[in-house]
């Protein structure tokens, strides 16, 4: 699971100072198919003014009458909108600048439910004006919207809305009821998709997506998942995650991965990398690793969906490494990632927190991390401290300092964790005792350390105390 959408809240108050007196309409008018069709009017009522807003960054752009004196990427709150841009216009009274575009999936639809989610009206402070919307879709019926509304026509089509701007949120959204659509079942291998048929083209996509990156799966982990169903569900509103969830298998050995319908008015690809995101968190349930390790589920999770989809031409997986290398977390909050228990909401950070430890520590031995990765299905991993024993004991002394320096493992205590109690391997039984050139623990008596493993150990502690004895020294200079 993970959160990455921004909140619009309070961006009109930190929008330019300029525009005052400048009225903006919106109409939007869509139907069954929900691609809207929206045409913005904006005029002044002064001799002339200077006026901006945001309009959708589409593949096809929009057409205007106006003149316009420039069109830049959009940055609202000191961030970047990856999904807009910012115009600005030169007006004078009398004359009227109008913009048309088609916006698609404004409204998403799941089980005789819909969710209207406008486009961003933002536009200069001082601004303001109206938004009407025209639903031409039999069998509708308003259910209610986040904001108080002017006015709710209904009709044998349909029924339309109005309401006055501006909006805090910058966007008006709406429920609404429509004729139930029966769902379908597309299966792909170990993929069964339960959609209804207007998104029979994700299943489609996120086929071919998975068949893309299987193979790089099958190289790091053991086991793969038996059998999967993908479902979507409706956002409860237009700026909250999550972006999707997932249930381990259950008693028929099926996991389940359900994605908010939201993921498509995001960037390019958000569709993907949450779906593999999702797939990650199954293959770690496949090779035994529980859920009680938050910080390990989530980091593999965030790291691997972003870094694997790297490659493919999607937008979205730089996007989401900007936003998380944006939060800019210190090696001093990641010690907290080990007190991170699932099913709490801890927000985006900590999945950057999450994020960032991953990356750190692929970083500083990708060998040792794949190793630690593939050997997931021969170990016992259910809680946060088993996850950082399990990943150090596969580190070199680079990534061992590393975790220690992450307060993931304290040097205190170093050789037991890591010399004298290791996890008991799943394919044990109580009593049974393995050889194969090291000594096994048989579960419940500490194991005897072999000479070449205390070797081992002193010698990593006597890395990080060398490493900390310079750095005192340093800062003493």
């Amino acid at each position: 699971m993970q959160h990455i959408v921004y909140s619009t809240a309070n961006a009109l108050e930190e929008s330019p100072n300029n525009g005052h007196g400048v009225n903006y309409d919106y109409l939007i008018e869509f139907g069954r198919d929900c691609v809207a069709e929206v045409r913005v009017l904006v005029r002044t009522w002064d001799s002339e003014a200077r006026a901006w807003m945001l309009l959708p960054r589409l593949e096809k752009g929009f057409s205007t009458n106006a003149s316009l004196t420039k069109v830049e990427g959009a940055n609202l709150e000191g961030r970047r909108l990856a999904l807009y841009v910012n115009v600005s216009l030169h007006l004078i009274r009398g004359t009227t600048a109008a913009f048309n575009y088609s916006l698609p999936h404004v409204c998403l639809v799941h089980r005789g439910k819909a969710v209207f989610l406008s486009p961003l009206m933002v536009f200069s402070p001082g601004g303001s004006g109206t938004v009407s919307v025209n639903v031409n879709w039999p069998g509708s019926s308003f259910a209610g919207a986040d904001a108080a509304l002017s006015s709710v026509r209904r009709s044998d089509d349909g029924f339309g809305v109005t309401r006055r701007l501006p909006l805090l949120s910058g966007r008006l959204s709406f429920v609404f009821s429509v004729p139930e659509e029966e769902l379908r079942e597309y299966v792909n291998g170990s993929l069964t998709f339960v959609l209804p048929e207007r998104y029979s083209w994700i299943a489609e996509r996120l086929t071919a997506f998975n068949s893309k990156l299987s193979g790089k799966l099958a190289e790091l982990f053991q086991r793969k998942p038996s059998r999967l169903t993908v479902s979507l569900f409706l956002p409860d509103r237009y700026d909250e995650g999550p972006e999707g969830f997932v249930t381990p298998p259950n008693g028929d050995n099926t996991g389940r991965i359900s994605l908010n319908l939201y993921l498509l008015r995001m960037v390019d690809g958000m569709l993907e990398v949450t779906f593999l995101h999702e797939l990650i968190h199954q293959y770690l349930f496949a090779n035994g690793v529980g859920a009680g390790a938050t910080w390990l589920h989530e980091g593999l999770a965030t790291y691997l969906s972003v870094s694997l989809a790297m490659g493919t031409g999607l937008e979205a997986p730089a996007y989401v490494r900007e936003l998380f290398d944006r939060e800019n977390a210190s090696l001093q909050e990641l010690r907290g990632l080990l007190g991170w228990r699932p099913g709490e909401e801890r927000g985006r950070r900590w999945y950057a927190m999450a994020y960032r430890a991953v990356e750190l520590l692929f970083s500083a031995d990708s060998d040792g991390m794949r190793k630690a990765v593939s050997s997931l299905g021969d170990a016992t991993v259910r809680t946060p401290e088993d996850a950082a024993v399990h990943v150090f004991d596969h580190l070199n002394a680079e990534g061992r300092s590393l975790m220690i320096e992450m307060g993931l493992v304290s040097a205190q205590g170093l050789a037991q964790e890591i010399g004298s109690e290791p996890m008991t391997p799943r394919n044990e039984t109580p009593g049974s005792a393995v050889m194969n050139g090291t000594a096994q623990a048989v579960q419940g008596i500490p194991q005897t350390v072999t000479h070449e493993h205390l070797v081992l150990v002193l010698a990593t502690v006597l890395t990080v105390s060398v490493i900390a004895l310079i750095l005192i020294d340093v800062r003493r200079t």
